[in-house]
């Protein structure tokens, strides 16, 4: 049989050894809470990392959507000012024909008076030549015997002798 110190002994040693193995379950149950809050921190990280790269593929879908947009842009707005430069041209082309033209009908106006004007000089000339020549006409025939009377006498002859 035991003594009481010894049953003491072994009793203070029991409760050592379990104190012991109590310490080592704390032990191991802080250590399995950590690691479960471990694991559990990982499971949020590894959520806000699959978060955080479907925000980065959205973005960088986005980015490239503007890019795109904004090179449409670009694109459409190159081809309005080429538009606006080309209408610009025409109108400036029109424009300069219109005073080809304008100058090309005071140049054909001024020829047509410059026609005019000579021609009515020689008109003028004309008339002055043709009553000049109708003065000298009745000049000559003035100066001249009448012909119609010797082709009356010569019929007048011819009749007497036939």
């Amino acid at each position: 049989m035991l003594f009481f110190g010894e049953i003491k002994a072994k009793r203070e040693e029991y409760r050592k050894k379990l104190e012991d193995t109590v310490d080592k379950l704390e032990k191991k149950l802080r250590k399995l809470d950590k690691k479960e809050k471990m694991h559990t921190e990982i499971k949020a990280l590894q959520r806000r990392i699959d978060e955080l790269e479907r925000e980065r593929k959205s973005l960088e879908c986005d980015y490239k959507n503007q890019l795109k947009d904004m090179a449409e842009e670009q694109k459409r707005a190159e081809e309005d000012i080429k538009h606006m430069v080309k209408i610009k041209q025409d109108r400036l082309s029109i424009e300069n024909d219109k005073k080809a033209l304008a100058l090309e009908k005071e140049k054909m106006d001024e020829v047509g008076r410059i026609k005019d004007e000579y021609r009515d000089k020689v008109e003028n000339n004309l008339k002055a030549d043709a009553k000049n020549m109708k003065t000298i006409y009745t000049q000559i025939m003035d100066r001249l015997p009448n012909v119609n009377m010797h082709i009356q006498r010569n019929e007048n002859v011819a009749d007497d002798e036939e």
